[in-house]
């Protein structure tokens, strides 16, 4: 059986219903298995968020802690400069 699985990346300052919820939905209407949140640590688009990485971090985990299609990569949160792809 294939997995299907999905990135979603964003600030999250603060996580809500508001993120999880929409992803949720999605993933039971098209079959996601995972669903891998990547929260950034310098957003490309925005000013600094309110909230510093390390406590953004802790309320995504408090977040996602008892939903398994959900998991946690911490690559954008180490960096100090926006990862993103410009065409120019």
């Amino acid at each position: 059986m294939k997995s299907l699985q999905a990135l979603f990346g964003g600030t999250f300052d603060p996580v809500h219903y508001g993120h999880l919820k929409p992803v949720e939905t999605l993933a039971n209407l098209i079959g996601l298995t995972r669903v891998t949140i990547i929260p950034n640590n310098v957003p490309p688009h925005r000013p600094q968020p309110e909230a510093n990485s390390v406590q953004r971090k802790h309320m995504l985990e408090l977040a996602i802690a008892d939903k398994p299609l959900f998991t946690l990569d911490e690559r954008e949160l180490k960096r100090n400069a926006p990862l993103t792809l410009r065409k120019h």
